[in-house]
């Protein structure tokens, strides 16, 4: 789907400042792998309790230019 203004939701706690932190999905948090019809990811060691740790602090946004269904797959 196109994308319009605004891109990201409204924040829910808006009596704060929050920052948004942006991570790219694949190669940096996680890892495809591909054995012809088999597929599966590796997960960066310590990317769960970074993003944990994060999220105290962040609004987390995860980006990856692969299709939605994939990352839906990944993210949940």
């Amino acid at each position: 789907p196109k994308a319009t203004p605004p891109f990201l939701p409204p924040l829910v706690d808006q009596e704060r400042d929050v920052y948004t932190l942006v991570l790219d999905l694949d190669e940096t948090l996680i890892h495809n792998v591909d054995y012809g019809q088999d597929s599966f990811f590796l997960v960066r060691p310590g990317c769960v309790q970074f993003i944990t740790d994060m999220a105290k602090y962040y609004e987390i946004v995860i980006f990856t230019a692969a299709l939605q269904e994939y990352a839906d797959q990944v993210v949940d």
